[in-house]
């Protein structure tokens, strides 16, 4: 350590402060400390002392050159400066258990919540693209940077999944909390927003092996905070309006000035768009919007969906995939559809974070576990789409361990169980812990013209019934449901009780499904399928259903029709028996996801 930490010094003792906790950012792996089986990070345990620092200091002129200062005192170890922060840091690590001095501060956290009901308000993909950049602009950058201009950007613990926090001089008060509330509202509009401060606590509880403690009381604060809030309308008089979103992943800004409307409406109108609030502009005799009334919320979200030059996760995808790069013209839905016109939307949630999270003893380890989340989300998804050559695509939500992307339905089923076996395997890190995390996803596949609400609406069910079916194992690697929304219907006798249907599929499982009809998609047709399914669904007997099935396989000579060992099922020739003696088969699910199997 002490040879690392001299070279990072001689490294970045000419760089600035901001320039010193990039470089330090870049190598998010190096170890600074390992002790208690935890290891500590180098640029986490170099941002805390710094934070430490601030906050033990009075009237600090210039920040840039104090954390300059913080930063090289980290770096070549000198304890005879912000000794407070030493202690702090020797509290962290675990070699003292109690501070002599204290630094009083307080808490800062929240963010915006409800994010699903604010980007599908409406289901125009445009405004959902809007809505989409905008909630990552508020959050990734216009919070944080109001919080690092007023105190400095090592107050910041971490930052994800919508939330933020961060902690700040004893000496700030309520009214930050609704200086912030209020510039997220002036772009979000109608999002749901809460930040809450605490009162004074001492740091050394953050530090401490008992900060969960105090940050559950934090969240139940936070939760308390939001039921006093009342959401209104947060449009106003002004005609002329400006949005500022990302252009570019290295942090640019694109200013957009809204002038698709030019006259207030001065009528009781309600806005064409989401039809919950009142319109406040009409649209532009220059595009789409003609005839039409918007709210300020919905005119941002469609403003900024038509017009953002915003490349975040087309940098993204191409930062992790070397040999495909992203289509840039992708506009509707129509030009993310496969040859026979279909789309698909996959809807993946991480399962037992709270697990995870329930098992760190540190700060540093939440720290490190806000910056996989992140991480892990992204190259999932960008790499599985590289790697079934995915390269249009629209990214409505990445949050952490929530993911909502919309690609072509023909490559839906492998790029899911691809994402989702790379999330897994990325999550084992946190298997020393004792727990856990996998992802479910529901995938509802459906012609382009389909309504994008009744496809999400049903990619959300699909979702439910797949984290219903990882509660049943504990030992599970993810789930996977889908729907296939124009496929063939059939239905159980209500005298056998019979699942037709094997979905929702164990993610190892899903594997050997899909390879399995990849296989007999060259050696039976549909008619043949649908044969054997007429069979299994008309006889009397599963021994009728069985025989007809042996008939079947010795008359055309298709030995590769022997079902796959699927885990937590039995084989009963055709059919498989699950754990309870609940008797289903595969053959309607040949039927609709053969054509899906590229």
């Amino acid at each position: 350590m002490i040879v690392l930490l001299n070279s990072l010094y001689n490294e970045l003792k000419e760089l600035n402060a901001d320039e010193i906790k990039e470089r330090l950012s870049e190598n998010s792996e190096a170890e600074y400390e390992k002790a208690n089986n935890i290891s500590y990070k180098i640029c986490d345990v170099a941002s805390l002392f710094v934070a430490s620092a601030f906050l033990s200091e009075k009237n600090i002129e210039n920040k840039k050159k104090f954390r300059k200062e913080a930063y090289l005192s980290f770096l070549s170890r000198k304890r005879d400066v912000y000794q407070k922060a030493w202690e702090m840091i020797d509290l962290l690590l675990g070699k003292t258990q109690k501070c002599n001095t204290e630094i009083m501060i307080k808490i800062l956290k929240g963010g915006s919540y409800k994010i699903k009901n604010y980007y599908l308000e409406n289901y125009d993909l445009q405004e959902i693209r809007g809505a989409s950049i905008l909630l990552s602009y508020v959050e990734d950058t216009l919070i944080k940077d109001i919080i690092s201009k007023e105190f400095i950007p090592e107050c910041i613990i971490y930052c994800g999944g919508g939330n933020i926090f961060a902690v700040v001089p004893e000496n700030c008060n309520e009214d930050f909390t609704i200086q912030l509330e209020r510039k997220a509202k002036e772009l979000l509009v109608s999002a749901d927003i809460a930040y809450y401060l605490s009162p004074k606590t001492d740091l050394s509880i953050v530090f401490g092996k008992d900060y969960r403690i105090k940050m559950s009381e934090t969240e139940n604060l936070l939760n308390e905070r939001k039921k006093l809030i009342i959401n209104t309308d947060n449009s106003n008089n002004d005609i002329d309006y400006k949005i500022y979103v990302p252009e570019s992943s290295k942090g640019a800004n694109d200013e957009i000035d809204v002038t698709v409307v030019k006259k207030k409406i001065c009528i009781d109108t309600i806005c064409s768009s989401c039809g919950k609030r009142k319109a406040k502009f009409y649209g532009s005799k220059n595009d789409n919007t003609k005839g039409k009334v918007f709210c300020m919320s919905c005119l941002y979200k469609h403003t900024v969906g038509k017009e953002a030059k915003s490349t975040k996760y087309i940098n993204m995808y191409n930062n992790y995939n070397s040999k495909i790069k992203a289509d840039k013209n992708v506009r509707s839905l129509s030009d993310i559809k496969d040859n026979d016109h279909y789309i698909a939307i996959v809807y993946g949630d991480g399962n037992n974070m709270g697990g995870i999270i329930q098992n760190f003893t540190r700060i540093t380890q939440m720290m490190e576990f806000s910056r996989d989340v992140k991480d892990i989300a992204a190259r999932s998804v960008f790499e599985s789409m590289g790697e079934h050559e995915i390269n249009r695509f629209e990214v409505v939500g990445l949050g952490g361990d929530d993911i909502f992307v919309i690609v072509e339905g023909k490559k839906a089923i492998r790029f899911t169980i691809s994402l989702i076996e790379k999330y897994n395997k990325k999550f084992e890190k946190y298997k020393n812990s004792g727990q856990v995390s996998t992802m479910s996803a529901g995938i509802a596949i459906a012609k382009y013209d389909t309504p994008v609400q009744v496809i999400l609406e049903e990619a959300e069910n699909q979702l439910s019934i797949a984290k219903d079916e990882v509660k049943k194992y504990p030992d599970n690697q993810g789930s996977i449901s889908l729907r296939i929304m124009d496929a063939f219907e059939s239905f159980e006798e209500e005298d056998t009780k019979i699942k037709n249907t094997m979905f929702p599929y164990l993610t190892e499982n899903a594997v050997k499904i899909v390879e399995f009809a990849k296989e007999n998609k060259r050696t039976i047709n549909k008619t043949g399928l649908r044969n054997i399914l007429d069979a299994f669904m008309d006889s009397e007997s599963k021994l009728e259903a069985n025989l007809f099935l042996d008939y079947y396989k010795a008359k055309n000579k298709t030995k590769d029709l022997t079902l796959p060992k699927l885990s937590k099922y039995s084989n009963d020739g055709g059919y498989y028996v699950d754990e309870t003696g609940q008797y289903c088969f595969l053959w309607k699910d040949l039927i609709n996801i053969i054509d899906f199997i590229d």
